[in-house]
Parts: structure tokens; C-alpha cells; sequence
């Protein structure tokens, strides 16, 4: 009830209230009680006010659940969300709203599409310089990792400059729990499929001997299997893009030279 005031509301922006809603919002129960109750369009109104960041962390809790992605998707919120990230990668709202808009993306696959046109895909790529550590750069990359599903967007996430900055990810190393370099490498192996454009522009900021080099975490890194089908991916001839032989060669060269096995793959 307290929602109600609007964002002009010293009640409604009261990050104690939204703290509250939060705590309410870590079970099925809670979630859907805040989502029955008409919560999802009083938070998205509250998306530019001053409890921004408390506001995403709700939306994020509510977008896990079954009716939330559609309620608060309804309720206007990707544009505020997308906007949101502009704070960077140091910024608590733009941490909180990667992180809704990846629970959105998932689970709305109607969404991917609004958030491309409001701007999302450079903006999300921004904050994937927090680095391996950064739980914002993680959020980031699984919001794009519904994003690059066609040619126009895979481009637009080169473009944006994302192949470096997926590249620092494969720096948390070959360890089975590696999560970062086993999201870098699967998301240069899904941009590299059937994408010459895109396997051009990978091996070409130096991929393949880092991507190599995760191979040593053996067949039970998850890092080190992302690697492989990413490799292969470089690797594969496939019938449209004649000019494959080349990333095939040089695939080939770097296991030579690190004398690595392919045998677990």
C-alpha cells in the first residue's frame, strides 16, 4: 500500500519499505503475493526515483517467477532497466537491473527484441569490464546471453567491443568452477557459430591460445569443455564460409605448439 504514493512519495522511495518487499520476495509465496497484489507496475514507476537500485533488486526477485517476467514486462519496465545500466559497472542499480533484464530475457524470449531496440547490447557489453570477479560483469554477460540470436545482434555486440572483455573473462582460469571463463568461452562459441564475421573478429583478438590454454582444466572443467566447443566452433568447416580454413589451420597450430590433447573432446 505504501507503493501507492508514487515516486514523488517520501514512504514510496523508502528503501527500508523496499528492503522489506525484498525479504518478502525470497520465496514463490512472497513473489506471487507482491505480483497479485498489482506490486509490478508500482515498482517499475519507481524505477527513476531516487531508490532506483532498492527497486531493480525487487523487480529482480520478482522477475524469477513464473508470472513476473510478464508483469513487469507489461508494466513498461525494460526502457527505465536499459537506462539503468548506464551507471557502469560500479553502480548498484545497474548491478540489480542487468540482472532483472537477464531473468527477463530468459524467460521472455519476446523481451530479447525490446531490449535490443531500447539500447541494451552496448550497455550491457560496458559492464562486462568489471572483469571475472565482478558479479555485475556476470550479470551482464547473462543478459547478452540471450542476446545474440541473429546475425544483426551478434554484430552489434562485436561492434560494442565485447570479444576483448569476453576474453579478460577466460583469465579466471581452466577450474571446474571457473564460472567466468566457462561463460566467456560459451559465449565465443555461440558467436562464432555459423557466423564467419564473427569467427574472423575472435581469432583475431587473439582468442584461440587462451582458449586453448583452459583445455588443461581436463574433460570435468566446465571452462575447459565451453573452450573446446568454442574451438571447434573456429575450427568447424562449415559449407557457407569458405574462408574457414584459415581459423582451422590456426586452431590446429596452437595445439601443436602447446602439444595439448583433443582426446577428452
Amino acid at each position: 500500500a505504501l507503493l501507492f504514493g508514487g515516486p514523488k512519495s517520501q514512504a514510496a522511495t523508502n528503501v527500508a519499505v523496499l528492503t522489506v518487499l525484498h525479504s518478502l520476495a525470497q520465496d514463490a509465496e512472497g513473489r506471487a503475493a507482491i505480483i497479485g497484489e498489482g506490486g509490478s507496475p508500482l515498482l517499475v514507476a519507481l524505477l527513476r526515483s531516487e531508490s532506483r537500485a532498492a527497486v531493480a533488486m525487487v523487480l529482480h526477485d520478482l522477475a524469477q517467477d513464473a508470472k513476473g517476467p510478464a508483469a513487469i514486462i507489461g508494466a513498461g519496465a525494460i526502457p527505465p532497466l536499459v537506462a539503468l545500466l548506464s551507471g557502469g559497472p560500479e553502480s548498484k542499480a545497474a548491478n540489480w537491473a542487468a540482472g532483472t533484464l537477464g531473468w527477463l530475457a530468459k524467460k521472455n524470449e519476446a523481451s530479447r527484441f525490446s531490449m535490443v531496440e531500447a539500447g541494451a547490447i552496448p550497455l550491457l557489453v560496458a559492464m562486462l569490464s568489471g572483469g571475472p570477479k565482478s558479479k555485475v560483469a556476470m550479470r551482464a554477460h547473462s543478459a547478452l546471453n540471450y542476446l545474440h540470436d541473429n546475425d544483426a545482434n551478434k554484430a552489434a555486440i562485436i561492434e560494442a567491443g565485447a570479444i576483448p572483455l569476453l576474453l579478460l573473462l577466460l583469465s579466471d582460469g581452466p577450474e571446474s568452477q571457473a564460472e567466468a571463463a566457462s561463460w566467456g568461452a560459451g559465449t565465443l562459441s555461440r558467436l562464432a557459430c555459423h557466423n564467419e564475421a564473427s569467427r574472423v573478429a575472435i581469432v583475431a583478438a587473439g582468442a584461440i591460445p587462451q582458449l586453448v590454454a583452459l583445455l588443461s582444466g581436463g574433460p570435468k572443467s566446465e571452462a575447459a569443455a565451453a573452450a573446446a566447443l568454442a574451438l571447434s566452433n573456429l575450427a568447424k568447416p562449415w559449407l557457407s564460409n569458405l574462408a574457414c580454413g584459415t581459423h582451422h589451420t590456426a586452431v590446429l597450430e596452437e595445439l601443436a605448439r602447446t602439444q595439448t590433447s583433443c582426446s577428452p573432446w
